[in-house]
Formats: structure tokens, C-alpha cells, sequence
């Protein structure tokens, strides 16, 4: 990116000079042709006569022409300014990009440092995320929003009882409504950063499930925003991967069998099958779908 804005800047005041040496040769063959061949030919283009046809006209021409080099040359310096102040300005929004990224990355670090047992799960779940998306030729816009999404999906969870995610018993029914309010709450607390509007539908729905059955909309198939269904595979990889306080980790092939077992039931078909080929699991055996899948 870098390079990208010194390669604009550099551009900018290459043509911002070649625009005043055309000008500025332009006025030297004027000149040349008024004092040279007109003298030789008599013959002069109308706007040529208008300069020359009285002593007044001849003094303004000759001034113009005296004057055109130091006005071009102010126009060309003003130019070159405005090409560095170009470059300058696609220096500083590099340099707020770098910032924001970097805010979000330290908010996830805070949400995941939440508990022993999350630290680095946000940054895993954008990583297979990505290679999803990148798998299914996603565009780049898209690719930067399900990386963001990824890496906020559990921000929701700040506003969780520390007691909870550490509890190694199972939950209470409403510790559960507790946890599965954790999408709506991130997408709240997302509403009022701009940058983040294409965010919030995928941290919102990345728990909805493809036969309806999920939270916090019950939405179905195609109407869960496709970058939700991608992270929703993601983010139940790796904490099926991971230990947690509730369970060991499972084996990333027995993860892979309750992924596929979950095809058409929690998850996408069609993402199921892109990441069995990612992982290189594609000859595994056909499993019945079953209602019984984590959400």
C-alpha cells in the first residue's frame, strides 16, 4: 500500500511538470513563429494579426509572452503542491487504517483475554474465515468486512459474566439465554461506528443456523447474510478444536466429521464442502444430518 501512494504522488507531479514544459514549449514556438516565420512569409493566423496588428497589440503580445513563463510556472508550482498534498493525504489514511485495525485487533485481545480458555480465538476463527472466502473467490471488500466481523464476533461476550464462561458444569437454561444474547449485544455495541455498518449483520447472524433453528432471528438459508454462514463454520472449528472449561478439544478430523454431520442442518452445504476441500477431507464418510448440532 505503500509503495501504491508514493507511486501516486510520483505520478502526480510527473504530470503536473509535463503539463507546464507542453505550455511552456507551446508559447516558445508562438514566439518563435511571430518573430521568425511571419516575418519571412507575411502570412499570420487571425489570432496572430490580433496581437500584432498595432503598436498597442504588439506590446501586450510581447508582455504576454514574458509573463507566460513565470505564470506557468506559478500554476505548475501550485499544481506539484496539490499532487504532494495527494500524496500526504493517502499517507495519513494509510495511517488511520493502520490505527483502526489496530484498535480492533486490541478489542479482540481484550474480549478473548476475557478467559483462559478464548485467548487467540478470535484471530484463528478470521484465519479460517479468510480461507473460506478466499476459496470462494470473495471479493476484496467482502474479504476485509468477514475479517473484521471474525475478529469482533465475540465482543458481545464483554458484557458476559466472567463466571459463566469459566463454568466447567453445564449451563443453567438461563446461563444459555445469557450467552446467546451475546451476537444482539455486539451488534449494539458496533451501532455507532460508520466504518462497521457492513459488520454488524455478520457478528448479528454468525449464530443463526441454515434449517432456521438458530439465534437471535431464526433466519433460514439464504436469508442468513452469506458472510455469517462462513464465520459461523469458522468459529464452531475452532472451538470444537480448542479446550474449553465445558469439554476437551476434539480431534481436528473428528471436529471435520460433526462439521459434515451438521451439513444442511447448521451450517451451509455448500461452506461445509469448500472447507472439507480446504482441509483436505473431502473423501470422508456420508453422515445423516441431525437436529441435535451445537448452535
Amino acid at each position: 500500500m505503500r509503495d501504491k501512494e508514493i507511486a501516486v504522488s510520483v505520478k502526480s507531479e510527473i504530470l503536473s511538470r509535463l503539463a507546464v514544459y507542453i505550455a511552456l514549449s507551446g508559447w516558445l514556438m508562438l514566439g518563435l513563429y511571430v518573430l521568425i516565420i511571419n516575418e519571412y512569409t507575411g502570412f499570420s493566423p487571425e489570432l496572430v494579426k490580433h496581437f500584432i496588428s498595432t503598436e498597442q497589440s504588439g506590446i501586450r503580445f510581447r508582455a504576454l509572452i514574458l509573463l507566460a513563463p513565470f505564470i506557468l510556472t506559478v500554476i505548475g508550482y501550485l499544481v506539484n503542491e496539490r499532487a504532494k498534498l495527494l500524496g500526504k493525504t493517502l499517507i495519513a489514511e494509510r495511517e488511520l487504517r493502520i490505527l483502526f485495525n489496530g484498535l480492533i485487533l486490541a478489542l479482540a485481545n481484550a474480549i478473548d483475554a476475557k478467559s483462559k480458555w478464548t485467548n487467540g480465538h478470535s484471530e484463528r476463527v478470521a484465519g479460517y474465515a479468510l480461507s473460506i472466502a478466499e476459496e470462494m473467490h470473495l471479493d476484496e471488500k467482502d474479504r476485509g468486512t468477514l475479517k473484521i466481523a471474525a475478529i469482533l464476533h465475540d465482543i458481545g461476550k464483554i458484557g458476559t459474566y466472567d463466571i459463566i464462561l469459566d463454568k466447567t458444569a453445564p449451563l443453567t437454561e438461563e446461563e444459555l439465554a445469557l450467552i446467546r444474547m451475546h451476537p444482539d449485544k455486539g451488534a449494539d455495541i458496533l451501532k455507532h461506528i460508520e466504518q462497521l455498518q457492513d459488520v454488524i449483520p455478520v457478528i448479528r447472524h454468525h449464530h443463526e443456523r441454515f434449517d432456521g433453528n438458530g439465534y437471535p432471528d431464526g433466519l433460514k438459508g439464504d436469508g442468513i447474510p452469506l458472510l455469517a454462514r462462513i464465520l459461523c463454520v469458522a468459529d464452531f472449528f475452532d472451538a470444537m478444536t480448542e479446550e474449553r472449561p465445558y469439554k476437551s478439544s476434539l480431534k481436528k478430523e473428528d471436529a471435520l466429521l460433526e462439521i459434515k454431520r451438521c451439513s444442511g442442518t447448521q451450517f451451509d452445504p455448500q461452506i461445509v464442502e469448500v472447507f472439507l476441500e480446504l482441509t483436505g477431507n473431502t473423501s470422508m464418510p456420508h453422515l445423516s444430518p441431525s437436529t441435535s448440532c451445537m448452535s
